[in-house]
């Protein structure tokens, strides 16, 4: 029995000490350029409970990546941009090092218009429907937000 206590703490030890390492992704200099992105950078910079690194392009695309399951416990992509995605984003040694994470047990944390990497990274084959509309204020403010599920 004290064995088995003694195993049981142990257990939970590692567990608590072990920190999760967070890759935010910093494609095209967005954290400098973009006050949304560089706010959710800051705040998981701030935090005690993970730490996080900052990866760029280059980052994930060398013969050497430190794009690995063991170094990061997920990756993070945030995109507030709805724009088309830039060269680099769909440069095929971008995606299949993704890929290549994904398979090795990494995971993906894809947050707004980063989720149109669901359809690059083969994860998913429907393509989302996007329905862009006016947001017009006509004296009860702007009615729209992010729908998820037909009208919902």
């Amino acid at each position: 029995m004290r064995t088995k206590l003694l195993s049981l703490f142990f257990f939970n030890a590692i567990i608590l000490t072990a920190q999760i390492k967070i890759g935010f992704l910093n494609i095209n200099d967005a954290i400098e350029r973009n006050t949304e992105i560089k706010a959710a950078y800051d705040y998981l910079k701030n935090q005690k409970d993970f730490s996080t690194e900052q990866l760029n392009y280059n980052d994930v695309i060398s013969s050497q990546s430190r794009l690995s399951a063991d170094r990061f416990s997920i990756i993070w992509i945030h995109r507030p941009d709805s724009t088309e995605l830039t060269q680099k984003e769909t440069d095929p040694k971008f995606i299949a090092a993704l890929q290549n994470y994904v398979k090795n047990g990494g995971k993906l944390f894809l947050t707004l218009d980063a989720m149109k990497y669901l359809n690059l990274l083969g994860f998913e084959s429907e393509r989302p429907t996007i329905k862009n509309v006016d947001a017009a204020d006509d004296g009860y403010g702007r009615r729209l937000g992010l729908h998820a599920y037909r009208s919902h």
